[in-house]
């Protein structure tokens, strides 16, 4: 997802106006598809119940969203997913996810010595190691790294080749950020943590589309999305978006302190709602933009020696 690749005249476009509310409209289109499908089997997909097969037919839920988005390419544009940066080959996969699974240790970390949560127990790991739990974690890793190429084929992908096509890289970024943010943190007006959750869904939005554009492709920015999750949610049980993933912990049991103000721990919302959280997105975005201009003024001093 280059430059070049954004702006081709490759297929039949979607028209720029219509990306963001046709984007709403995939994620609820898909959920009301996944939740009859998944009712079938007598499953309810959501982040908020009590049942760990609930949760985990909510990350396989997004599988509907990549259908779509598939067949919205094929047959309306005439591309395919490679084209909006998600090849067969997975090869900046890894890299990606091992930043994540940085970020959420570093942000957690801090929680932990600014006195915002506490360690309940070692996680399964330690002592759970039965195959039911085997079973929840595997389908939770490979529904999570669905749920990622979904929602990054979707906002870093389609969205933001079809603004950008028309309005530039600047107004693509904002317009997936915000729409991203706003589909994942729901009604605002619930708490300042919402707020602030929003917020630091946006910047990891801007961080990610950075991500994307610097790779050429998608996988990056999954595997970050991917590890990000993992980590908070499978890794240390804490809440993701105000959704809490009912299967024991991998690396060690968490809890925000009862004491915690919010803006330490995010309430209900989960870290995501934190300042913390803000810190940390905040200091990757700062090394990313960092790293792209010093890279220009290398750049610049190469072209000058030629010259």
């Amino acid at each position: 997802m280059d430059r070049l690749r954004l702006y081709s005249d490759e297929g039949r476009r979607t028209w720029a106006w219509a990306a963001v509310p046709l984007a709403w409209l995939c994620v609820f289109v898909a959920a009301r598809g996944a939740g009859l499908l998944f009712g079938l089997a007598g499953l309810q997909p959501s982040g908020a119940s009590g049942r760990w097969q609930d949760n985990i037919a909510g990350l396989f839920a997004w599988g509907v969203v990549l259908l779509i988005l598939w067949a919205w390419l094929r047959w309306r544009e005439g591309r395919s997913l490679r084209d909006i940066g998600l090849p067969s080959r997975w090869g900046r996969f890894g890299g990606g996810l091992a930043l994540g699974l940085v970020m959420a240790v570093a942000a957690m970390a801090a929680g932990v010595m600014l006195g915002g949560f506490e360690i309940v127990h070692p996680g399964a790991w330690y002592d759970h190691l039965t195959p039911l739990w085997f079973l929840a974690s595997t389908l939770t890793i490979a529904g999570t790294v669905m749920q990622a190429a979904a929602m990054e084929g979707l906002y870093r992908g389609w969205l933001m080749q079809a603004v950008a096509r028309r309005w530039g890289v600047g107004l693509a970024i904002a317009a997936n950020a915000v729409t991203s943010a706003y589909i994942a943190a729901g009604d605002v007006t619930r708490g300042p943590e919402v707020v602030v959750g929003a917020v630091n869904l946006a910047l990891l939005a801007w961080l990610l589309s950075s991500l994307a554009l610097r790779d050429g492709v998608l996988w990056g920015a999954c595997g970050l999305h991917a590890g990000w999750n993992l980590a908070l949610g499978l890794g240390f049980g804490l809440n993701l978006d105000g959704n809490h993933l009912n299967v024991t912990p991998m690396l060690l049991a968490m809890l925000p302190q009862l004491d915690a103000p919010w803006w330490l721990t995010g309430g209900d919302f989960g870290p995501d709602g934190s300042l913390v959280v803000t810190a940390v997105i905040g200091l990757g975005l700062l090394s990313r933009l960092m790293g792209r201009k010093t890279r220009r003024r290398r750049d610049d001093d190469d072209d000058e020696v030629l010259n």
